[in-house]
């Protein structure tokens, strides 16, 4: 069993993000700093997404560019 304990922290510890995203993306949209349309991200891809002080590295939907979308609420 003390094998399997850095795999079972890791497991963890992606669930715990996952739900923490989860609520997230309930409250938050992201606006692209290239064109300034709003989109929401879904639970995993927020995951697993680079971020940086409330700003995801993610391609805008609209205008296709990869770019530091900030956190805006929702609203």
């Amino acid at each position: 069993m003390q094998g399997y304990t850095p795999i079972i922290i890791l497991v963890a510890g992606l669930v715990a993000m996952y739900l923490i995203q989860t609520r997230m993306s309930a409250r938050f949209d992201y606006e692209c700093a290239t064109c300034g349309h709003r989109f929401s991200l879904s639970p995993g891809l927020a995951t697993i997404a680079p971020h940086s002080m409330g700003r995801k590295w993610v391609r805008c939907p609209e205008c296709g560019a990869r770019t530091w979308a900030t956190r805006v609420p929702k609203g």
